[in-house]
């Protein structure tokens, strides 16, 4: 993403009212404890790691009421 980077997304995305509860799952490979950690306390509702895993996407998915 040019310009910005998913944590200035995320906090866009839960400032403005009609978007504050859509789901976010961050997918990163960047599998260090702080990022995780950051991720959560900006309002992700999950982290998962690449390469994804299917069923740690879909316990992450299910986490967030998607499925």
């Amino acid at each position: 993403m040019p310009g910005v980077n998913g944590f200035e997304v995320l906090s866009y995305l839960r400032r403005e009212p009609r978007l504050a509860g859509v789901p976010v799952i961050i997918v990163t490979s960047d599998d260090q404890p702080e990022t995780t950690q950051r991720a959560l306390a900006a309002g992700a509702n999950a982290v998962v790691l690449k390469p994804v895993m299917v069923t740690i996407l879909e316990g992450a998915l299910k986490k967030t009421g998607i499925l």
